[in-house]
């Protein structure tokens, strides 16, 4: 039994078709709107267009040795000349820091404080003289009211608010008003004599004699307000009046 080859080409969609056409006579006809429907379809079906099949664009051609190399040698250079800059600049630096310190320093050694203390001795002693502190360290008030006081009135000083002035004081004061050993002299004897501590001390004058009067309170038994004269000194307190509260 032989079999034909099979038909190939052009003969095979002769065949294709022939049987193609052979099966669809025994289909009935298609009906006369279906087929228009699908004519007016395909009549309306945009026109269709090959795809884009330009080729693809050849790629550069490669540069030269010599322009690589040359290429390669200016990033050297520059990546080069970067790191030398980075070294300049790290060696200047630290020498212009350290002599701006050395200059800051110098200027401060040169230029120092005004220290009252070195550079005005007398001044301290002046007012270590003036201040209201008395022999035990307790802190009193002091004025120089120039005040008249009698034996009745002494009291008054325990109240004085006005400190007036030292220049107008009788010139037999001016030990006990300047002198701070000399008036602690003084009132270490009348502090030793009352009992207390003195709370203020005034400048003036008692019956008409010049005389400083201090206020020695005590807090047990209340206070003495005593009057001396201007030779007040330990172991001689030349009290010249007194009165308690």
């Amino acid at each position: 039994m032989t079999t034909n080859p099979a038909p190939h080409g052009d003969e095979a969609d002769a065949a294709v078709t022939a049987g193609l056409r052979a099966l669809s006579q025994s289909y009935p006809d298609m009906p006369s709107q279906v087929a228009e429907r699908l004519e007016r379809t395909l009549a309306e079906l945009p026109e269709l267009t090959a795809p884009d099949t330009a080729l693809a664009p050849a790629p550069k051609p490669k540069q030269p040795w010599w322009r690589r190399r040359y290429a390669l040698a200016s990033a050297s250079l520059a990546v080069a000349a970067f790191v030398a800059g980075g070294i300049l600049i790290a060696q200047f630096t630290p020498m212009n820091s350290d002599a701006a310190t050395n200059a800051e320093g110098n200027s401060e050694s040169s230029v120092q404080p005004f220290d009252k203390e070195r550079d005005n001795p007398g001044e301290n002693d002046q007012s270590e003289k003036d201040s209201g502190t008395d022999s035990e360290g307790s802190a009193y008030r002091m004025s120089y009211s120039g005040t008249d006081y009698s034996e009745s009135d002494l009291a008054r000083a325990r109240g004085l608010s006005a400190t007036g002035d030292k220049a107008a004081l009788d010139p037999a004061l001016e030990p006990l008003s300047t002198d701070k050993s000399v008036r602690d002299a003084c009132l270490s004897e009348l502090t030793g004599t009352y009992g207390g501590s003195v709370e203020s001390v005034d400048f003036g004058q008692y019956e008409g004699e010049p005389a400083m009067v201090a206020v020695v309170a005590d807090e047990s038994s209340g206070g003495t307000v005593a009057a001396v004269g201007p030779d007040c000194r330990s172991g001689d307190p030349q009290v010249l009046g007194s009165a308690k509260f």
